[in-house]
């Protein structure tokens, strides 16, 4: 059962058929031979020499080297002697944790570094077992108010016994603060590395709580209504990784028996839970044609609204998530440009563009997506696509992963070892880069608005079981159903939104909501304070704002009522 639970840990599902392309694009046909040509035969290969054959593939081929700022010369300066050592050595092990801490220094969900053999399997599941095997019986998460509190506490777990319970505020971690002691967390036994701020702040609230069976921690914390501080040393247990399992962000194997999952709420809101695009062609057709059934469904039920659930989709095949898109478009637009790095060149150039092509049944009514980490690669796509629709929405706890290129790119190692990697980007109509993080690990299709996280809806989620952000979305669209079915628009609350896209070229949309007939504004302001537009938005959902002349930069926009004002950044970067 162990083996089992390891290998579900390392791969996110294991009993796909088609499960070596989970977690990342499957590139167009005529990227196979460049696929395959990029598969070097390595495995007798001496393993500095490999390293160094890897590197130099990387630092060409790597589709964001320059959007994220990587620095291979000092990547190489750091890992190269390492590899050297390990070879030196006969160490195996070493060499595979070096390997594994290089790859995860790219903060990109499609670097992968896999087994190629049983051998290779049981070498990680042992140094898994060595390094994390243990369990303090807590897992942690963040509040919006900046606190940081436990959110899983197993039964009979050190952490339970201790008297811990859901929703404590953890003070302190071995004497340090919870933000320091975060800070030192590895997220290297993570399936891959995070992408964002968001994703990697999340997989150390996950592995602060694992460590070598018997190993000790001090942990002082406040249980939630109590002002008594207590400080209790924990001892890790051998929990066959239940923590790590109830901690992952993607789809299980059940979510993956059945791609698309539909039914019409009590509340009239048609919902579909979408966990993958498929990678093959029976995959994909299965998965258009439950789609699409689902949204005749809710025409045929004239549904005032649906729900569309990309929290935990683990991508697939780009043109059947433009596909999904289309129902809710009713004429064409852009959903990407493809580019993958050409050899002949040596620079990344455009090889394919994709349409979002209008399809039917359409549906016109309001749409609300929900995202979050667990949501990867194509799965990112059909969010991106409703949020830039004036009747559309993201609303969640967090982003999505903001890994969104193409990763055709592969990799044999010495010791039955692969890597993947990104070589293909997806770029938007001004072919910038989209969705994927950047340099300061900002990316991903961000909520408009963000699900509250603090100790009610902690405590709902993790004590309860409730769905909390779905909930949240129900009561959100039970108010804007009120307002277009019967037209009370003077009881709803105003707010603004992120712009969308953030950091922007071209134009972009503001979007807000605000009591129908109130007279508001939306005025965008340099960071100095002045003026530079100015826009009457009584009675409206949104406004795009195209800059013209502006300097590249930090702008602010504020919306502006008889009794409200609120502000918020957005980036300019052409």
């Amino acid at each position: 059962m162990k083996k089992i639970i390891l290998c579900i840990l390392l791969i996110s599902i294991p009993y796909l058929s088609d499960a070596v392309g989970m977690l990342r694009k499957v590139p167009p046909k005529n990227m196979l031979l460049q696929q395959r040509q990029s598969i070097s035969g390595q495995k007798n290969t001496p393993w500095l020499s490999a390293f160094d054959n890897l590197h130099t593939t990387l630092r060409y081929e790597y589709a964001f080297t320059h959007w994220k700022k990587i620095d291979w010369s000092a990547l190489s300066a750091e890992f190269r002697p390492r590899i050297e050592t390990t070879e030196a050595a006969n160490d195996s092990a070493a060499y595979f944790l070096a390997l594994r801490e290089y790859i995860f220094s790219i903060p990109d969900g499609h670097m992968e570094l896999l087994p190629n053999s049983q051998k290779a399997w049981d070498l990680i599941e042992r140094l898994m077992q060595e390094q994390i095997g243990g369990s303090y019986g807590l897992a942690l998460i963040g509040l919006d108010d900046g606190r940081v509190v436990a959110s899983i506490i197993t039964d009979s777990g050190p952490a339970n016994n201790a008297g811990m319970q859901i929703g404590a505020e953890i003070l302190e971690w071995n004497g340090e603060s919870i933000e320091s002691a975060l800070e030192n967390v590895s997220e290297i036994w993570a399936y891959n590395p995070g992408a964002t701020n968001e994703v990697r702040r999340l997989n150390q609230y996950r592995f602060i709580g694992r460590a070598p069976v018997g190993s000790t921690t001090h942990v002082t914390f406040k249980n939630p209504g109590q002002t008594a501080v207590i400080t209790a040393t924990l001892t890790a247990i051998d929990d066959h990784f239940e923590t790590y399992w109830l901690t992952h962000f993607y789809p299980t194997a059940e979510d993956l028996e059945e791609r698309v999952q539909y039914t019409i709420f009590e509340s009239g809101y048609g919902y579909v839970k979408v966990t993958s695009e498929g990678f093959s062609a029976h995959t994909n057709r299965s998965v258009k044609d439950k789609f699409r059934e689902a949204i005749q469904t809710f025409v045929n039920h004239d549904v005032p609204a649906v729900i569309l659930d990309f929290r935990h989709n683990a991508g697939g095949t780009d043109e059947v998530a433009a596909y999904i898109s289309g129902f809710f478009y009713d004429s064409p637009a852009l959903y990407e440009h493809i580019a993958y790095f050409d050899r002949t060149t040596l620079t990344f150039e455009i090889v394919n563009t994709l349409l979002i092509e209008p399809q039917s049944p359409y549906f016109g009514g309001r749409v609300v997506a929900m995202v979050g980490p667990g949501g990867i690669s194509s799965g990112e796509g059909p969010p991106m696509a409703i949020q830039k629709l004036p009747q559309g929405q993201v609303i969640s706890f967090y982003a999505s992963n903001g890994s969104f290129g193409m990763a055709a790119g592969r990799f044999n190692m010495p010791c039955d070892l692969s890597v993947t990697y990104t070589n293909g980007r997806s770029l938007d109509r001004d072919h910038n880069i989209q969705i994927d993080s950047d340099a300061n690990l900002n990316g991903g299709v961000r909520p408009d608005i963000r699900v509250p996280l603090n100790q009610q809806t902690v405590h709902q989620a993790f004590a309860e079981g409730k769905d909390v952000e779905l909930l949240y979305v129900i009561d959100h669209l039970n108010q804007l159903t009120r307002v277009d079915e019967m037209g009370i628009q003077d009881h709803l609350p105003t707010y603004l939104l992120q712009n969308y896209p953030n950091p922007f070229n071209n134009e972009t949309i503001i979007r807000f909501q605000i009591p129908r007939n109130q007279n508001a504004c939306l005025e965008i302001v340099d960071t100095l304070g002045r003026q530079i537009d100015v826009f009457d938005i009584t009675n409206k959902e949104s406004v795009k704002w195209n800059p013209k002349n502006q300097a590249n930069g930090i702008y602010l926009y504020r919306i502006k009522t008889d009794s409200y004002i609120e502000i918020k950044k957005m980036t300019l970067l052409r």
